[in-house]
């Protein structure tokens, strides 16, 4: 593996722990933190809306994460 490839599996890996299986998460980037382990969960919600609103609230660098899809 090269160290692209890490480097990718890390941040891809990273954002499916962040993404529900229902609902929506908010969560922040810390760009800071070494690759895989930027991203931190600050809340879900059930709507997108919910989600939308506590987004507005913060000033900072969030993400909207919607919930997995069902593998077809």
């Amino acid at each position: 593996m090269t160290n692209t490839d890490n480097f990718i599996t890390k941040m891809l890996d990273d954002v499916d722990r962040h993404t529900p299986k229902t609902g929506y998460n908010l969560v922040v980037i810390d760009d800071f933190e070494p690759f895989g382990e930027q991203l931190y969960t600050l809340g879900h919600y059930e709507t997108y809306e919910a989600a939308l609103a506590a987004q507005e609230q913060l000033s900072g660098n969030t993400v909207i994460y919607p919930h997995k899809r069902e593998k077809e």
